[in-house]
């Protein structure tokens, strides 16, 4: 073994004179070849989302059910088991831990490829690793919508709160937790994000812990409350565009 590195080592270091034309034959025979091969056919990015949805989202849509299924049972078991009082003074809690969760449960189908070690793998493809996270980010706020689309329309139905707190009650700790997850993307490598955005999601819940102890809940939705929610819509947005369109420490 020493001797056969002792030779490479020689050989290496050994150095030749170059010719010039039988580098420009190389090249001239690699330029044929490849101009005799037929070019593949390239899909647009509209093609390869249809593709990405009948792959891969359709087993986000069920996760993201399965979660959407355990908070309804979650909130029909409190409503079940309390009095119409306390659960009217829980229920702004409630639905906000509904909405952390909703986001929350969607950082497993972000982080597939860290999971399966098919990073590297995918930042090789046709389509950049920004392009197959935010195919990722349009099927989970898919998947989001409607199952916060389906905890409002229950709290509606049940008659516990108004179309206004129950959406303000959702939407404001939803989008909050979205926003800090997209910045958590745009910001730190994608193997340190699901532990961060679990620790984002619990000190949310904590604060909103703290609002229900101190009564810092608001009981109708106000100018204010539709400002912020318009401002955290805004910022999603913006943060859905710079991971679309700039590197960062998610996309390698």
């Amino acid at each position: 073994m020493k001797s056969l590195e002792k030779r490479l080592s020689a050989a290496l270091h050994t150095q030749t004179a170059v010719d010039a034309a039988r580098v420009e034959q190389t090249v001239q025979a690699v330029r044929m070849h490849y101009a005799a091969k037929p070019l593949r056919p390239r899909i647009g990015f509209g093609r390869f989302i249809v593709l990405q949805a009948r792959l891969s989202g359709i087993r986000m849509w069920l996760w993201q059910g399965l979660v959407m299924l355990a908070l309804l049972c979650g909130l029909n078991l409190v409503q079940a088991n309390a009095n119409i009082l306390f659960t009217l003074r829980l229920l702004p809690f409630l639905l906000g831990c509904c909405g952390v969760a909703t986001v929350t449960a969607a950082i497993p189908l972000v982080c597939r490829s860290v999971r399966y070690r098919m990073y590297e793998m995918e930042h090789a493809c046709y389509f950049s690793g920004a392009q197959l996270l935010l195919a990722r980010l349009l099927f989970i706020g898919a998947g989001m919508l409607l199952t916060l689309a389906a905890t409002v329309g229950v709290v509606i139905g049940h008659r516990w709160l108004g179309v206004g707190c129950a959406v303000l009650y959702v939407c404001i700790p939803c989008l909050a937790t979205a926003c800090g997850d997209l910045a958590l993307l745009r910001r730190v490598p994608l193997e340190r994000f699901p532990v961060l955005g679990v620790v984002l999601g619990g000190g949310l819940v904590l604060v909103m812990r703290l609002m229900l102890h101190f009564s810092w809940y608001p009981q109708q939705f106000g100018i204010g409350c539709g400002a912020l929610c318009i401002g955290l819509v805004l910022l999603c947005a913006v943060q859905v565009y710079h991971l679309a369109h700039t590197s960062s420490p998610a996309m390698g």
